[in-house]
């Protein structure tokens, strides 16, 4: 695989294809943070090992490292962007946070992602 070109940690967020205004500047507002939290969350990946990280896990997971409420809409769009880029990729089995919700799909970091991490812990 070729090395991603982007940084995780660039500030730049993305909206969905359909977005709307209040999206689009959602996207606008998180984007000096968004390299933050790209970073952050590849680090959680990487620690997490081959069990990966759902979006819901990955919000959990980033409040208890980093002492940070961040809304589930912060982080899912974070975690697409790491697979867009190469560093984070779809492990294609999903799981339950409890009984009740949804199965998600599960996340892990790839061996770009892997390097990147240790390269900047």
């Amino acid at each position: 695989m070729t090395r991603p070109a982007a940084s995780p940690a660039r500030a730049e967020g993305q909206a969905h294809r359909r977005a709307g205004v209040a999206e689009k500047a959602a996207r606008d507002r998180i984007a000096p943070q968004a390299g933050t939290i790209r970073g952050r969350l590849l680090v959680l990946l990487v620690d997490s090992g081959g069990l990966g990280l759902t979006a819901v896990e990955a919000v959990g997971a980033y409040k208890t490292a980093h002492g940070e409420e961040r809304w589930l809409y912060s982080i899912a769009p974070r975690l697409s962007e790491l697979v867009r880029d190469g560093y984070a990729e779809m492990s294609g089995s999903r799981r339950r946070t409890t009984a009740e919700s949804p199965s998600r799909e599960v996340y892990t970091a790839t061996e770009a992602g892997a390097r990147w991490a240790r390269s900047h812990r």
